[in-house]
């Protein structure tokens, strides 16, 4: 880090640095915004305040261009009154947004809106025991009323969170279309705003947490720190590079993204600051173990897997496979990724004898996946702050014949009959109402069953929804749980292979089941046509490394390959927010996305069945390298 830079302090940055000191560095190296995937995610917050800040009166709405907004934030508070959302300041170095700024002479009122549910009485977010969001949005905002006050000294100033309300009910249809996204929003819709979300002063919780950061959000380093001397310390760790105040890895070290080797090859922050030169494998940290929880007296002597204490009932991949019985258990993986790391041999593939439950699955076999969204403002009449709308399926149908055929629907309108649109498509699966159904998670079932749920509800005008949902659901056949195989949990009790290291997520899965694959000789057919395009498996970076099919389907500016990308986009989408060049790419995306999650659900079953038709025993599988 060049520490003759100037140090710019902002909002992301000061909560990261206040977590640990060691990320300043890395943050500063980054092109604020443009390395990070959540471009749909920060538009759709951006845009409920927008709608929010409109319960205070008129707004005046800042630049994107931090400069311009700053300009523009200096200009508006020389007005008696202002409603400002965006708000800009700068106080020499240091930069902040608040999200809505209320001026009323010389009282400044600075508006936070949160997701979290006001359950009960919304005084108790911040009155019960402080939880870690909580303190989370008080650090925000204290550090944003330090800016404030030493921009406007004269002022008085205050603090409100807003929070939806778990008991609201919308009282009428697309109240998310017809307030997201919208800077005129009609009268009815902004009562029902109002109603929505519950208002609270926090102004004497910030002060508190101005004068002492709480320890559950900050390193050890800032807590009990005032927010004046956290960004004193901020300057120093600049200078310094910090490491006088992080001697070791901490809780905090779980989840951060910056202590592993980045993408593009540079080093991570514990190759940097952590070296080890007897560890072999400084990429395994013992907080990628899968399950795993690491007690605080034992971070410094188990910072890598290697490091890690042998059990001495399961330090073999022999002992291990027989202790598991029934069942393969997080700490059998877990196990196995530890005697990875200490070079002991492993099996490629072992499985349990559930696997052969696959022989006996009806056909045609439906590989079924949906999209849900949900968000604080409904989008249905009588529905609830973050109520699930299905906007998207996708189902690969594999025959007995062998031939695989694909349907999907998305939701592309701002205004659409969801659920009628859905279970129409949904009968237009090729065999939809026979077979098996198989899901990565309960998730199809439950949506199914909610589906037909609320068409009962409305049985006379959805007389024929209702009977398509009947015979997909076999309701009156009685035989309904036996059509939905949950291949998620075979695959979490009853299959490992060596490659499985990063969880047991579908993407992970897929990757190492190609891996395995590729490895055994076994993939035949490697090219796949997903919605528009074309994947290979078998691709590879220039250094050999299998590349995702996932990354294989995405666009340069506009990822989407996970379902929190895909709900946010699609929410974009309904609010009518996307730019025409947008508008036009997103759903190519998205169907792009869903379409390759059932095209992993067909492959890692087609592997599964040449598994145990390849081993033709009655018990565990068991296959060597």
């Amino acid at each position: 880090m060049d520490s003759s830079a100037k140090l710019h302090i902002r909002d992301f940055l000061f909560r990261e640095t206040v977590s640990c000191p060691l990320k300043l560095s890395f943050i500063q190296q980054e092109e604020f915004n443009e390395n990070r995937d959540d471009l749909f995610r920060r538009k759709t917050k951006r845009m409920l305040r927008e709608a929010v800040a409109q319960l205070y009166g008129d707004v005046s709405y800042t630049s994107n261009r931090t400069a311009e907004a700053v300009e523009e934030t200096n200009r508006w508070m020389q007005h008696y009154r202002v409603v400002i959302c965006g708000a800009a300041l700068k106080l020499g170095e240091i930069h902040t947004r608040i999200p809505i700024l209320v001026k009323d002479g010389i009282y400044l009122n600075i508006v936070q809106v949160h997701g979290k549910l006001a359950k009960n009485d919304p005084e108790d977010i911040f009155s019960a025991p402080p939880g870690k969001s909580p303190n989370r949005y008080l650090l925000m905002a204290a550090y944003r009323r330090y800016v404030l006050q030493k921009k406007y000294p004269e002022a008085r100033t205050t603090c409100s969170f807003m929070f939806p309300r778990k008991s609201f009910r919308a009282d009428f249809e697309y109240l998310y279309q017809q307030t997201v996204g919208k800077h005129d929003i009609d009268e009815e819709s902004l009562h029902q705003l109002k109603e929505l979300f519950a208002v609270v002063d926090g102004t004497d919780h910030v002060r508190e947490m101005s004068k002492s950061i709480a320890g559950n959000i900050s390193h050890r380093s800032f807590t009990g720190r005032s927010v004046a001397e956290a960004l004193d310390q901020m300057v120093n760790i600049h200078e310094t590079g910090g490491t006088e105040y992080v001697t070791d890895v901490h809780q905090g070290c779980k989840d951060c993204s910056y202590r592993k080797t980045a993408p593009g090859g540079e080093k991570g922050c514990w190759d940097i600051h952590f070296p080890d030169s007897d560890i072999k494998y400084s990429g395994k940290h013992q907080f990628d173990l899968i399950g795993h929880h690491v007690e605080n007296e034992n971070l410094h002597q188990q910072r890598y897997h290697e490091q890690i204490d042998d059990s001495k009932y399961l330090n073999s991949s022999a002992k291990v496979m027989d202790h598991t019985r029934d069942k393969i258990a997080i700490y059998h993986r877990k196990a196995m990724q530890i005697l990875e790391a200490k070079d002991e041999p492993l099996p490629l593939i072992f499985g349990k004898k559930m696997l052969r439950k696959l022989d006996s699955v009806a056909y045609p076999v439906h590989f079924l996946d949906f999209e849900a969204a949900s968000h604080p403002v409904p989008l249905q009449i009588g529905a609830r702050p973050y109520d699930t709308v299905l906007f998207q399926f996708s189902c690969h149908t594999l025959q007995s014949s062998g031939r695989l055929l694909h349907s999907q629907w998305l939701d592309q309108h701002p205004i659409s009959d969801v659920l009628t649109e859905l279970t129409a498509s949904l009968a237009d699966i090729p065999g939809i109402e026979r077979g098996t159904i198989v899901q990565y998670s309960p998730f199809e079932r439950q949506s199914l069953y909610r589906l037909y749920r609320e068409m009962r509800e409305k049985r006379q005008e959805c007389a024929k929804e209702v009977d398509t949902l009947e015979k997909i659901l076999h309701v009156k056949g009685g035989d309904s749980g036996k059509r939905f195989l949950d291949l998620s949990k075979l695959i979490r009790d009853g299959y490992y292979n060596k490659f499985m290291t990063k969880g047991l997520g579908l993407k992970e899965v897929l990757m190492s089941v190609i891996k395995t694959e590729s490895l055994m000789g076994l993939i035949s057919d490697t090219a796949f046509t997903v919605s528009d395009s074309q994947i290979e498996l078998t691709q590879k970076t220039n250094d050999g490394h299998l590349i995702d099919p996932y990354e294989q389907l995405s666009d340069d500016r506009s990822r989407i390959r996970d379902g929190v990308t895909a709900m946010h986009a699609y929410l974009c989408m309904k609010s009518v927010t996307l730019s025409e060049e947008q508008a036009a790419r997103v759903p190519v995306l998205m169907k792009r996305y869903c379409t390759m999650d059932t095209l992993a659900l067909y492959y890692i079953f087609r592997h599964l069945l040449t598994l145990i038709e390849t081993d033709q025993g009655s018990g565990d599988v068991l296959i060597r390298q």
